[in-house]
């Protein structure tokens, strides 16, 4: 079994995060591509319904941005989804969140990384040309706190290549730290929505951070699980975990607000594999 990165390797908010949670996960998941063993979560129904409820609101929001007037959009006859959908038009026909008016939604933006490519999936990005570059992702899930995103790892991603890539949406022109914004808006909760600016610092901190995370993870042999009196908390929503703790019970669910943060932040389309072989073969003569 391959028990190392290829050269060059796209890494992403998703497959970053799973090795930040478990470097055993990130190698059955992202180096070996392993089938799903194990359910996430009981019951599975609850997380299915969940999962594909963002996927549709994500769909509308994407047609939406791309001028689609909303009446000739079919939202399904789900009580749920038809109020997040009224809530976003809301939000969007009066601008609430303030955004600028040139729009480029579903945007991917890559950069390379060392001898890699980082990539990052954006729901939209609005720009003012060469004053404010703003990143907005839309939310299924139930809000979280500032300071939870405000270090979490896609914010951290989203931000950081929207600097290196985003001339091209930017009149050419390059895009400074403290013109970047990051807004997460949240369907279950409007009024809650995140904005988090960009600092030159904060700039250079994950420069370095994710270059040394890179390192990292090229030199990594074992891939370890968790500590064992950490397999309860982070194993139980993991689809890996019989093949590391067999008496280690699926994750339950009782309503929307247990879904745990990394689960939620997963749903949206994170997952760049597919959209990023193209981008990944062009920048291969790079390096």
């Amino acid at each position: 079994m391959i028990n190392s990165i290829a050269t060059p390797f796209t890494f992403s908010q998703s497959n970053l995060q799973n090795w930040l949670i478990c470097r055993r996960r990130f190698l059955y998941a992202d180096i070996q591509h392993l089938a799903y063993p194990a359910p996430v979560t009981q019951p599975l129904q609850r997380y299915e319904q969940a999962q594909q409820r963002g996927e549709i609101f994500h769909q509308l929001a994407h047609q939406y941005a791309l001028g689609i007037a909303p009446q000739a959009l079919q939202v399904p006859d789900d009580e749920g989804l038809q109020v997040w959908w009224q809530r976003f038009l809301q939000v969007q026909d009066a601008n609430l969140l303030n955004l600028p008016l040139r729009r480029f939604p579903e945007t991917l933006l890559l950069t390379p990384l060392g001898e890699h490519v980082l990539l990052a999936k954006a729901d939209l990005i609005a720009v003012e040309p060469r004053s404010r570059f703003i990143i907005a992702d839309w939310k299924s899930g139930q809000p979280v706190p500032s300071q939870q995103l405000a270090t979490h790892i896609q914010t951290r991603v989203y931000r950081y290549v929207a600097v290196l890539a985003g001339s091209v949406y930017n009149d050419g022109e390059l895009v400074h730290p403290e013109q970047v914004e990051m807004i997460y808006w949240f369907a279950q909760a409007p009024e809650k929505s995140v904005r988090l600016p960009y600092s030159v610092q904060q700039f250079n901190d994950d420069h370095q951070f994710f270059l040394n995370l890179v390192r990292t993870i090229q030199e990594e042999q074992a891939f370890p699980t968790v500590f064992e009196d950490e397999k309860e908390r982070v194993c139980r929503f993991c689809v890996y975990r019989t093949r590391c703790w067999h008496e280690v019970k699926t994750g339950e669910l009782t309503n929307d607000q247990d879904f745990p943060l990394d689960l939620e932040l997963s749903w949206d389309g994170d997952d760049l594999s597919a959209d990023a072989g193209g981008f990944t073969q062009a920048l291969e003569s790079e390096f």
